[in-house]
């Protein structure tokens, strides 16, 4: 089990936006096969409170030294939901949910500067996690 650091609180942004960083350090692979795939990373996105059905939308922020493939997986989330999910250069999004999801792309940066770019673009943080290395994250959401 990887060690995870972070906090959270309840900032969002004046349209309601919840504003989530996760700074992985390590997918645990090489950057690409020998095949030229990416490494697979499982993103599970639920509610905080186990019985709620989250609706608000949400910006997430997926900061990787090396490129990986992240798989997103939702539980209880709305499918009118809107996801604006930022990631490192040459990493990717995939879904098989019914999501309102927008992928844009950013440059790998450190953690002060993910976490100073979120703040003074977003005006809000609601949490931030930094994984030392991982292939499967949950994140929970919900104030």
């Amino acid at each position: 089990m990887s060690h995870v650091t972070g906090c959270t609180s309840q900032d969002i942004t004046r349209n309601s936006k919840e504003v989530h960083v996760l700074y992985l350090e390590s997918a645990g692979f090489n950057s690409t096969s020998s095949s030229g795939f990416l490494p697979r990373v499982s993103l599970k996105v639920r509610p905080r409170m186990e019985n709620s059905l989250h609706v608000g939308p949400l910006v997430v922020i997926l900061n990787t030294a090396t490129p990986v493939m992240w798989q997103l997986e939702v539980d209880k989330i709305s499918n009118a939901s809107r996801f604006i999910v930022f990631v490192t250069q040459e990493s990717q999004v995939v879904s098989s949910a019914p999501l309102r999801l927008i992928v844009r792309q950013k440059p790998t940066s450190s953690l002060r500067k993910i976490l100073n770019w979120a703040r003074s673009h977003f005006k809000a943080l609601t949490s931030f996690s930094t994984i030392g290395m991982a292939n499967s994250v949950v994140l929970k959401v919900g104030i």
